[in-house]
């Protein structure tokens, strides 16, 4: 069985440049790095020569000239086919999905008569959809799956025109999810979502990929992010009154619009700091900090950070943003409101935890890209 991947695959040469724009705030990558996760746990499952990815970079985060080169040296390097296009904005769009289902076309040719096959669509991204849609929609050999990381959305609200655009291309968006056979989801809320209700779905709200554990820094708290209201970062600096221990610190890393400050001495405002030696603090973290101050939507995913931070197996102290499954919920030392006396009474019990009482068996088999990988798989073959 053939596994045909569309989405936005990058080589981890770019690492720097992604990461680096990540932590300045400027990008959100989290939908890039679970697609390199998802690819990676394919590759180790799927019959050599049966994944084909389609590569369609989006301009903006890639540095000039780079789209072919963001393949180069890539693990499954073999399978990768990257689509150039016109990135002239008024024809984007259009020219990234001709392009795409010229090259979808001229794949499905080759196949025998006889193959059948899966088509993963690694986000609801309208040219992505069209163009799989028009080579592979009324072909019964084939399914199509969407990776659904957050509800469709294309630009700005600003302006009338804009509105207008908008409105059109989430109508044609919404019609052709309707088409797929499945969903991968990344919270339960969007089962309630139109186009959901009523086919397979798997809710995958993030992979944890296990960092080998170092030696940590005992009483060491972390956050790293962007230094906003719904972050609750202020509420985070202020549970530190709650916490009498001199030894406990907290380090805070990211750039934002809070103007933040605190005569503590055992408060560090770091600002921005290299991925590298941020990856450095996590791994020394007794306890990393993942707050919301708002509650997750249907059209929303979970953060990110949470499973970046439950991959550097220490404590992770968050609220709750959302519905936790069971296995989230034994993971996770949970404050119920980001009140600042109830972040510090979660931080204490973090730090007095054992790691030894940490499930991670239980967290990895739910949320490895092993794991997610044959679930999809699970869900072709109903």
């Amino acid at each position: 069985m053939k596994v045909i991947v569309i989405g936005c695959y990058y080589s981890a040469q770019l690492d720097p440049f992604f990461e680096s724009n990540y932590f300045k705030g400027k990008q959100n990558i989290s939908n890039l790095l679970y697609e390199r996760k998802l690819l990676a746990g394919l590759n180790a499952v799927v019959t050599p020569g049966d994944l084909a990815v389609f590569s369609v970079p989006h301009v903006g985060i890639y540095p000039v000239e780079s789209k072919k080169a963001s393949v180069a040296h890539s693990p499954i390097e073999e399978y990768v086919r990257a689509i150039d296009y016109n990135a002239f904005a008024p024809i984007k769009h259009h020219s990234q999905r001709r392009a795409l289902e010229k090259a979808l076309r001229a794949y499905e040719k080759t196949l025998p008569a006889e193959e059948c096959g899966t088509v993963l669509i690694c986000e609801a991204y309208l040219p992505y959809l069209a163009a799989a849609d028009a080579v592979f929609g009324d072909d019964p050999r084939f399914k199509t799956i969407v990776i659904v990381p957050d509800a469709p959305r294309s630009m700005d609200n600003s302006g009338l025109v804009r509105k207008l655009l908008k409105g059109g291309y989430l109508r044609q968006t919404d019609k052709l999810l309707c088409k797929a056979d499945g969903f991968v989801l990344f919270s339960d809320q969007m089962k309630r979502l139109p186009w959901a209700e009523g086919k397979p779905t798997i809710v995958s709200e993030g992979i944890v990929e296990p960092v080998e554990p170092t030696e940590f820094q005992k009483k060491k708290i972390v956050f790293a992010g962007k230094l906003d209201d719904i972050n609750a970062v202020a509420e985070l600096i202020a549970s530190m009154a709650y916490i009498d221990d001199p030894e406990v610190s907290l380090w805070i890393y990211g750039n934002g619009n809070l103007a933040l400050s605190s005569t503590d001495p055992r408060i560090h405002l770091c600002g921005f700091l290299s991925p590298e030696a941020l990856k450095r603090e996590f791994a020394s973290a007794q306890v990393q900090v993942c707050l919301r101050k708002t509650s997750i939507k249907a059209s929303e995913s979970f953060p990110s950070k949470l499973f970046t931070a439950l991959s550097y197996r220490c404590a992770v102290v968050a609220n709750r943003f959302a519905p936790f499954n069971r296995t989230l919920e034994d993971a996770l030392f949970i404050t119920e409101t980001t009140d600042p006396k109830d972040i510090a009474e979660a931080i204490e019990r973090a730090l007095s935890a054992k790691p030894e009482s940490f499930d991670w068996k239980a967290l990895l088999k739910e949320y490895s890209a092993s794991a997610l990988v044959a679930n999809v798989l699970s869900m072709v073959s109903r």
